[in-house]
């Protein structure tokens, strides 16, 4: 396994040093965690996301005691409608198209939201259960696995098993509630990422746990070039960052984008993490990102 070139380099801008991560306080911060990541999907990128999320959050359309019930499903197709009428300028194209990507998946974010209700009941989810797991792994992914597998022993099915919700949603619903360390997402980043250290496969979701095998020797490999402790969630949080960002960069460039070129960018424009963080979650802010990232290519591998 290699890792790309200035990966370690890159995860100490973005952590100096390993973080403490914050636990969710409330059990209204924990359903919000997840009707978040519920709305996370393959065609579509965080910005995105976030853009519809927070429209339906402010409008109250995730409240517990609504969502799955009788009127949820038209309460939301209503506001959608409110949003796709008003959106504006910056990026109303854009805006428009994530409410349409939301509103063709809307029955089934009912059932999977509905359902996730009861499932939280029945586990007695909740601020105090997300302290118990917060140091313990095995109980953290049996909670993963209780509420992702479709089978919950031979030839049993499992009635924890909340529709529409993978490793991936999971894995980064509890990473808003501040566990789950030792796990990180099976998507495209993740994927791809490994494919450029060299590990085997293109989608290796038959085994969740052959991934975190191999996000394992990344973050070791990571600990030992910086003399470092950083977690398997540290080092998913940076593959993020570089593979978000090397999304928007054009097909032509990609083989020449690594972390080390992602941080001669951020050099190049004086931009932070934080920064870098604010660009990829703003619908408004993206395509931004997309154009200046491109013009740095441009100027640096074709001048």
């Amino acid at each position: 396994m290699t890792l790309p070139t200035g990966f370690s380099d890159f995860v100490e801008e973005v952590y100096p040093n390993p973080p403490k991560y914050k636990l969710a306080q409330t059990d209204e911060e924990i359903w919000k965690a997840f009707c978040r990541c519920s709305l996370i999907g393959r065609n579509r990128v965080d910005a995105e996301t976030n853009y519809v999320f927070w429209g339906l959050y402010g409008k109250n359309l995730f409240d517990r005691k609504s969502v799955g019930k009788s009127g949820w499903h038209s309460r939301v197709e209503k506001e959608i409608h409110n949003m796709k009428k008003s959106a504006k300028d910056p990026s109303k194209d854009d805006k428009i198209s994530a409410i349409i990507k939301i509103e063709k998946e809307l029955s089934e974010l009912d059932h999977t939201l509905g359902t996730a209700d009861t499932v939280f009941k029945t586990l007695q989810i909740s601020h105090s259960l997300i302290k118990s797991i917060a140091n313990d792994k095995p109980t953290t992914g049996n909670l993963i696995a209780d509420i992702v597998l479709s089978r919950g022993g031979f030839k049993k099915t499992n009635p924890n098993k909340i529709p529409n919700v993978g490793y991936t949603k999971a894995v980064l619903w509890l990473h808003g509630c501040g566990v789950g360390n030792d796990f990180a997402p099976d998507n495209n980043h993740t994927i791809g990422f490994l494919n450029e250290c060299g590990l085997p496969g293109t989608r290796i979701r038959e085994d969740y746990y052959v991934i975190i095998s191999y996000v394992n020797k990344v973050v070791n490999e990571v600990n030992q070039q910086t003399n470092k402790n950083y977690s398997v969630r540290d080092a998913s949080y940076c593959i993020y960052l570089y593979r978000a960002t090397r999304n928007l960069v054009k097909k032509g460039y990609k083989k020449y984008f690594d972390p080390s070129t992602l941080l001669a960018f951020m050099n190049d424009q004086n931009c932070s993490i934080g920064d870098l963080e604010n660009y990829l979650y703003n619908i408004e802010l993206v395509g931004d990102l997309e154009v200046v990232v491109n013009d740095f290519m441009d100027r640096t591998f074709n001048p």
